[in-house]
């Protein structure tokens, strides 16, 4: 997944965020660095700390709570 390189493409990764936020809450703690960036007027500023929420939640995207499949047997 490539990093946003402008407000667009950070929205359409900010959309695809939020529908997993249900599975891993833990993902609101990591956000507000990404949120303030798509705000009106506010000037497109890719920091490194829009580098690192953005890195993690990659991460946590591709941790395995999310890839494993539901097993009732367990």
């Amino acid at each position: 997944m490539p990093t946003p390189k402008d407000v667009s493409s950070l929205r359409s990764f900010m959309g695809l965020i939020s529908y997993y936020s249900v599975f891993l809450p833990s993902m609101h703690n990591v956000r507000p660095p990404l949120n303030h960036l798509h705000g009106k007027d506010v000037p497109w500023v890719w920091s490194s700390e829009c580098e690192a929420a953005f890195c993690q939640l990659k991460s946590m995207l591709s941790s395995d709570l999310l890839l494993t499949h539901y097993d009732p047997g367990l």
